[in-house]
């Protein structure tokens, strides 16, 4: 398994979650009357497939999206521990420091 750092990073759905969402077929005996996703590719694609399947409408909601890690998007965990050990060394708060540039609230 690929333990990639997701974030606001827009990649299209993999052939797993494309797979996870056809099954939402299932959810044709009781429809949903609406559905929200987040705005990103894969988040979208999960819930279109949804609407699809049901009939509801898809509403995009960029409030939906996962938190920002910055720098660290798109890399994998092993690959993002130096940086982080490295932040740790030179004094960093392991608990109250962001990843750069990450989106703060």
């Amino acid at each position: 398994m690929d333990t990639r750092i997701q974030g606001h990073l827009d990649i299209p759905l993999n052939s797993t979650g494309q797979w996870q969402a056809l099954k939402a077929r299932a959810l044709a005996g009781e429809p949903p009357s609406i559905i929200y996703a987040s705005d990103l590719q894969r988040a979208h694609a999960t819930g279109q497939a949804v609407a699809d399947a049901t009939g509801a409408p898809l509403v995009a909601e960029p409030g939906l999206r996962e938190r920002s890690f910055g720098q660290l998007e798109g890399r994998t965990l092993p690959r993002s521990k130096p940086s982080c050990s490295s932040r740790r060394a030179a004094g960093a708060s392991a608990t109250r420091t962001l990843p750069p540039k990450a989106a703060r609230a």
